[in-house]
C-alpha cells in the first residue's frame, strides 16, 4: 500500500519538476539528496519525509495536499503551477513597494 502511495506522490512530483523545468539534477540538489536517489522518488520506491514536503513547499511553493492525496484546497486550487508562482511574484512585489514608500507601476 505504500509503495502505491509512493508512486503516485512520484509521478506528481515529476510532474511538478517538469512544469518547473527543473532536470533531475537540480530537484535532487533542491532536496539535498543524490541524483540516483531522487529517481527512486520519482519511481515511488523512496518516499518524501517531512523536511523534504516543508523544502518543497518553501522553494517551490508546491501545496503538500496536492503532493500527497492529489488535491489542493484554497484559493490556489484551480490555478496552475506557474500562474501560483507568478500571483506570488506580484505579492512580493506590491509588498516591497509598500515598505520603501515609493508609488512604482510595474
Amino acid at each position: 500500500m505504500v509503495y502505491v502511495e509512493n508512486e503516485l506522490i512520484g509521478r506528481r512530483l515529476q510532474d511538478i519538476r517538469e512544469s518547473a523545468h527543473m532536470g533531475f539534477y537540480d530537484m535532487a540538489k533542491l532536496l539535498g539528496v543524490s541524483e540516483g536517489h531522487y529517481r527512486k522518488i520519482e519511481r515511488g520506491i523512496y518516499g518524501l519525509d517531512v523536511p523534504k514536503l516543508v523544502t518543497l513547499y518553501e522553494k517551490l511553493d508546491v501545496d503538500p495536499l496536492y503532493l500527497l492525496a492529489g488535491s489542493q484546497k484554497g484559493k490556489n486550487a484551480n490555478l496552475s503551477h506557474s500562474e501560483i508562482r507568478r500571483r506570488r511574484v506580484c505579492e512580493l512585489l506590491d509588498y516591497c513597494r509598500k515598505q520603501i514608500g515609493e508609488d512604482v507601476e510595474v
